[in-house]
Order: C-alpha cells, then sequence, then structure tokens
C-alpha cells in the first residue's frame, strides 16, 4: 500500500508499544489506526454502595465528602434515579469546583439533581425527627 510508510510517520500513537507494533507490521499491509469508533452498550451491572453514615429515626443516609470525583457523581445519579433511598452529602466545602475547568461548584451540582446537602456539619433534623427543623439546602 503506497502511502502506508506516509501514514504510519502522521499518526499521533498511544503508546510506545502501539508504535513498535505498527511500524513493524509488513509494508504491502492496508491498515488504518483507530480506523472508526465501535459503539456499545455495557450491560447491567450489580454494584453496592457503603454509605458513611444512616441515621435509622429518619431513614436518611449521608455521605461525607471532601473529593466528589465523576465517578461519585455517576454513582449517586444511579441511585438517586432507583428513588429507593434518601442520600444527602455533607461536604468539607460545596463551593468546591467539580473540576479545575468549570463553573459548577458541588453546590450547584447538588441543586441541579435536587440533592441535598450541607456544609462540614449535619444537620439535627436529618439525625432525628425530633428536632426543630432547620433551613439547609
Amino acid at each position: 500500500w503506497k502511502y502506508s510508510k506516509w501514514y504510519q510517520e502522521m499518526v499521533k500513537y498511544r503508546s510506545k508499544f502501539e508504535k513498535d507494533v505498527i511500524t513493524n507490521l509488513p509494508k504491502k499491509i492496508k491498515f488504518f489506526y483507530e480506523y472508526k469508533r465501535l459503539s456499545y452498550v455495557q450491560p447491567a451491572i450489580l454494584r453496592s454502595y457503603l454509605p458513611d453514615l444512616y441515621f435509622p429515626n429518619t431513614n436518611i443516609f449521608v455521605e461525607l465528602k471532601g473529593r466528589f470525583t465523576t465517578a461519585d457523581r455517576k454513582k449517586h445519579l444511579y441511585l438517586k434515579s432507583t428513588g429507593d433511598y434518601d442520600i444527602r452529602f455533607c461536604f468539607q466545602n460545596s463551593k468546591v469546583k467539580i473540576n479545575k475547568n468549570s463553573k459548577t461548584t458541588y453546590a450547584d451540582w447538588c441543586k441541579k439533581f435536587k440533592i441535598k446537602f450541607c456544609d462540614k456539619e449535619i444537620p439535627k433534623g436529618w439525625m432525628t425527627k425530633w428536632w426543630k427543623v432547620e433551613k439547609h439546602t
């Protein structure tokens, strides 16, 4: 294939191993590197999750969060979609951005998905029904 050598020189490989294997392919073999993105549906995966705190008097789970990663956010959206649990967050600082390139804070994310949260101290109303309910988001 006449473009093979030119093609190999133009491509940026993801690893040295890929480059080594591909540059050692027979010169007359036609190929394309990362030619087409293939779509697939990942089968349902049963997962489990162990929240940090559970308050039986109110049936509320509380997750204590310093860092709130993308994986954490996805997991909690899956959990929320079941509708089975009242899971809330107590952040070390809810004003932290979800990532360095975003304007969205942890608090903004929770508000968007209607998830209750607090900063540093868990409201007593989350712990017991017999406590005066305080205003928290």
